[in-house]
């Protein structure tokens, strides 16, 4: 049972086997009854009934079924979301699985032993998800989130970083990070990112002791360890904290 409305398309079937698909639309799969396995990317969920999961657009998926499952699919139109949020880029995190994954547990305990926090916030998926968290177990009152703003980083994001930290109710600083005094930066040595890193966490750093805030965090995850980040080496000299990393979250 398939219906189309004004960019939404609601269909109702039972789950069977899926080839790898990849779309613009945003898709949310709802389980009536049973199970699925839905792989996104590299990482595989089990859906269960009465949970859903929503795929980001332009993201590659395939589903597998092990038993009678009933699915309820929706495909939301992404020219119709960006009309909507008057923004070119939309992203959403949104998920119901990813509260029975151990590794959220994981991070729920690490921010039980904290007393108050200063989370590096740049509105990105990975700093909402940390700065989120935080507030919840901590109490907004008892989280600062710290934005660096510069050069390199767009106007827009400001903008989505202070409406954010303004519904949650945490107290926002945002700082000029001037990078391009940073020599290395300038010259563009294979290591710049140790540099600017090393730079700009010092200042946050700086901020957060002002306040009486031991604990700094930043919002790296397991993805990062992979790649050649020279900025890691800066944060890990800082003492900063990586919550994500820490509770093997991707």
């Amino acid at each position: 049972m398939k219906n189309t409305v004004e960019g939404i398309t609601c269909d109702i079937f039972r789950a069977q086997n899926e080839t790898e698909q990849f779309h613009k639309d945003i898709e949310l799969d709802f389980v009536i009854s049973g199970h699925i396995h839905v792989v996104v990317e590299d990482h595989e969920y089990l859906v269960s009934g009465e949970e859903f999961l929503l795929i980001n657009s332009t993201k590659r998926r395939y589903v597998y079924v092990d038993q009678e499952a009933f699915l309820c699919r929706f495909y939301f139109q992404y020219e119709m979301l960006s009309r909507a949020f008057e923004e070119d880029y939309i992203a959403f995190w949104c998920n119901t699985i990813v509260r029975k994954d151990p590794g959220y547990e994981e991070l729920l305990d690490l921010f039980r032993g904290m007393g108050r926090a200063a989370v590096a916030f740049s509105a990105g998926v990975d700093s909402t998800l940390l700065l989120k968290t935080a507030a919840d177990v901590l109490t907004p009152e008892k989280v600062l989130a710290v934005t660096a703003m510069g050069v390199m980083i767009p106007q827009r994001e400001s903008g989505e970083a202070e409406e954010f930290c303004r519904t949650l109710g945490v107290k926002h600083v945002i700082f000029e990070a001037d990078v391009l005094s940073i020599e290395e930066f300038r010259k563009n040595v294979p290591e710049r990112c140790y540099y600017c890193k090393k730079a700009v966490f010092s200042k946050m750093i700086g901020i957060a002791e002002e306040k009486g805030i031991k604990d700094i965090l930043e919002g790296s995850n397991m993805d990062d360890e992979g790649d050649f980040r020279p900025g890691h080496k800066a944060i890990k000299e800082l003492g900063v904290c990586s919550p994500l990393r820490e509770a093997g979250l991707y």
